[in-house]
């Protein structure tokens, strides 16, 4: 027969598993990004691709760009009151590797061809990838800080 004091460990031990998973659902939700975050950010990721390409206007549209990504990250701490950031690097990430990967291939071919159809084809598809699947992202990242063991 156990004793008082293995009821009273075990009580306690429930408790605490359950204010850490109450915890983590507040970081969880805490950490959702607003409402056309990824939209707003992949129109500065498109930006950058195409100012890699954009003779003459190339300083403009870089700081424009710039501006955009800066203000996106600023727009997500006051939002949130974190800085966070999902790990990439584990299975479920893989729709974070499906807005990266196209992005930063169309900085690297636009700045090789210098070709504004080619860098304008690369914002677009950037844009439309990260308004859709940035959401998908951001929702599979919040269920992974919810399981977090």
């Amino acid at each position: 027969m156990e004793s008082q004091d293995a009821f009273d460990d075990d009580a306690a031990a429930r408790e605490a598993l359950a204010s850490i998973e109450d915890v983590r659902a507040g970081i969880a939700d805490r950490a959702a990004a607003p409402t056309g975050f990824y939209a707003y950010l992949g129109v500065g990721a498109a930006l950058l691709t195409v100012s890699m390409a954009a003779r003459g206007w190339q300083p403009v549209i870089f700081a424009v760009a710039l501006a955009i990504v800066l203000s996106s990250v600023f727009w997500y701490r006051r939002s949130t009151g974190t800085w966070d950031f999902g790990n990439p690097f584990v299975r479920e990430a893989w729709r974070y590797w499906l807005m990266i990967v196209p992005f930063a291939i169309g900085l690297i071919v636009a700045a090789i061809t210098q070709s504004l159809v080619v860098a304008t084809v690369f914002a677009v598809v950037t844009v439309l990838l990260w308004t859709v699947v940035g959401p998908q992202w951001d929702r599979d990242y919040r269920r992974a800080l919810r399981e977090a063991s």
